[in-house]
């Protein structure tokens, strides 16, 4: 459920030498990213939490009874009050995501627009490929080119949102933070 909601983190999207195509050489540019974020769906209660990205796929996700890690090939879903662990791989594992797969594949696949706010832009993609698991999102970008809010509106029309506040671009983060390494702990490997 967690990943789910989560698939869309940060989605990046590109029209013609635009704002998204600035907001890709930003993301070039970037080796860690730290953030608050707050989730809201119409289906599943509010939750908030920090995440953390390093390139290539590396992520942490840290949320109030989980820990989501990613090396980038395996993912590690930590239940914290259960004990337990789920590994799966990550191109295995349906609700995964890959933050370069939405910055670079998914352009192609969709209707982009795009609007000048006054503290940034907001971009409109309209999913014309139906293997994506969206059908339309809005993307809130800072006037760095930073995401700083997602609405995403799913086949079922059940939208969610995701909310990144207090965004901090980091010289370095130490890769065991990006590993699993808990003893004493059930351990389910699907991989």
């Amino acid at each position: 459920m967690i990943n789910f909601l989560l698939i869309n983190l940060l989605i990046f999207f590109s029209p013609n030498n635009s704002t998204v195509e600035k907001l890709q050489e930003t993301f070039d540019q970037i080796k860690y990213l730290q953030a608050d974020f707050s989730q809201v769906s119409e289906s599943y209660n509010a939750i908030s939490g920090k995440f953390y990205f390093a390139k290539e796929n590396k992520y942490r996700i840290e949320l109030p009874h989980n820990i989501i890690i990613s090396d980038g090939q395996s993912i590690w879903n930590h239940d914290i009050s259960r004990k337990k662990v789920i590994i799966s791989n990550i191109d295995e594992d349906p609700l995964a995501f890959s933050l370069r797969q939405y910055i670079y594949e998914y352009p192609s696949k969709c209707k982009i627009t795009e609007e000048k706010k006054k503290d940034g832009y907001l971009l409109f993609l309209d999913a014309s490929d139906t293997d994506l698991n969206f059908k339309s999102a809005k993307l809130w970008v800072t006037s760095n080119y930073l995401i700083q809010k997602i609405l995403v509106i799913d086949f079922a029309d059940n939208p969610f949102t995701l909310q990144f506040s207090n965004i901090k671009l980091l010289n370095s983060i130490d890769d065991s933070f990006f590993e699993f390494n808990k003893k004493d702990i059930k351990i389910i490997d699907l991989r």
